[in-house]
């Protein structure tokens, strides 16, 4: 018995997990060479999506509003971008603090650098998936979660 069998078929949320521990597996190796992981990436191309639509720095707050992770992650991942030089942040406003970030210029010349190569995974991973019906689509998810 492989270890995808353990778990039923019908369990949907263990194949939607195995899929997308594929995805993050995938996108972390093929990040290596920027010194970025899948999250970091995201909210580094996050934070400058936002920037550029506000036309300004934008809120820490802002980017936790935007995913699906935490206020944790967020500071935890945002710390380590701002170590890194590909953000800047401050504390702004009175009572509580708020933090205003801005992708700094290596920050963007690392996007531009990594965009491509995101792209190019994505291609490929997605392409798998196809644009089938939802029973086929579904079996696609299966083989790929086996071939995790």
């Amino acid at each position: 018995m492989t270890d995808i069998e353990v778990v039923p078929t019908s369990a949907h949320w263990f194949k939607t997990w195995c899929v997308a521990s594929r995805w993050q597996r995938e996108l972390d190796a093929a990040l290596v060479p920027f010194g970025l992981a899948h999250t970091r990436y995201f909210l580094l191309h996050l934070a400058e999506r936002l920037e550029r639509l506000s036309g300004d720095a934008i809120m820490q707050r802002q980017l936790a509003n935007a995913t699906f992770l935490g206020e944790s992650a967020i500071s935890t991942a945002v710390t380590a971008l701002c170590r890194d030089g590909l953000l800047d942040r401050d504390v702004q406003g009175i009572g509580l603090p708020a933090y205003r970030i801005l992708v700094t210029d290596e920050g963007h010349a690392l996007l531009a650098r990594a965009r491509p190569v995101v792209e190019a995974v994505a291609a490929r991973f997605f392409e798998e998936f196809g644009h089938e019906a939802p029973d086929r689509a579904e079996a696609r998810v299966i083989a790929l979660a086996r071939g995790l």
